[in-house]
This record gives C-alpha cells, sequence and structure tokens, in this order.
C-alpha cells in the first residue's frame, strides 16, 4: 500500500512494486528499459512542447522533489549509511533536484569556450532556452 503523499506526487500510470526475488527485479529491469527505448522512439514522431506545457511539468517535477525530500524514511535511511551532510547534498543535488533556472533569458548564448572530454572539444553555450513558470509563479529559463 502507497503513503498518503502519493497521491500528490505520483500519476495515475505509476508503478509500485516489492520484488521477492532477483528474477523479479530483473524483470522490472527489463520492463523499465523496453518502456525507455519506446519512449525515445516514438518521441521522433511528435512536436516540442510549448512553454505552457513545460511549466506544467516543470511545475509536476518540482512538487515531486519537494515531497520527496520531505520524506523521513528516505533521510533516515540514507543518513544511517552516509550521514546527515552527504544526505541533505545528495538529497538536494542527485537524488530530487530541481533546475534552478535562470531569472532573464541571457543576451550571450555562445562563451568562447570548449570544455573537453575524453578528447574531445565541444563549445560551452547555453542551447535552446524554455520559459518556465515555477510552483511560486515566478518566470524563469531553463535548458
Amino acid at each position: 500500500q502507497l503513503p498518503p503523499w502519493a497521491s500528490v506526487i505520483l500519476s495515475d500510470f505509476a508503478i509500485s512494486l516489492r520484488p521477492k526475488d532477483d528474477g523479479e527485479i530483473g524483470s522490472f529491469i527489463s520492463y523499465c528499459t523496453e518502456l525507455f527505448n519506446f519512449h525515445l522512439e516514438v518521441s521522433k514522431y511528435f512536436n516540442l512542447l510549448d512553454d505552457d506545457a513545460i511549466s506544467e511539468v516543470y511545475q509536476c517535477h518540482e512538487r515531486f522533489a519537494t515531497e520527496q525530500r520531505s520524506n523521513a524514511k528516505t533521510t533516515k535511511l540514507l543518513e544511517a549509511s552516509f550521514g546527515s551532510q552527504f544526505t541533505d547534498s545528495y538529497m538536494r543535488q542527485t537524488l530530487f533536484d530541481v533546475e534552478p533556472g535562470l531569472w532573464a533569458m541571457p543576451t550571450q548564448k555562445d562563451f568562447g569556450d570548449a570544455i573537453e572530454i575524453d578528447g574531445k572539444m565541444y563549445q560551452a553555450r547555453t542551447g535552446p532556452l524554455a520559459a518556465v513558470e515555477s510552483v511560486e509563479g515566478r518566470q524563469l529559463f531553463i535548458p
């Protein structure tokens, strides 16, 4: 059974399970992989979202991350293994991060810098940004 907060942050299509053995874990991983591949494949046939739709997705993610960061069970479990300082940082920056966004559209998009990764050079630039509205009603620009 799911906790009460689940109805606030999970979609009707969310799957919750407690695998009983390695076979069920493997089956779930296979299902997730196939679902991800399906989404990648069909995404080629759809138009990009408009700013209102992107705002809705951003707000849903913001609510999800906020709810999850306040989940005492997750916090206690991680703190027991890694300590409170690491746990706070890990939950905010990795597990349940929210793109902070920019308060204004940058006037400069190409910075003339390059980053080397595995011997290949990549130009530093902002790329396309979407104007979204946060849960608090602030306009932000996010990648």
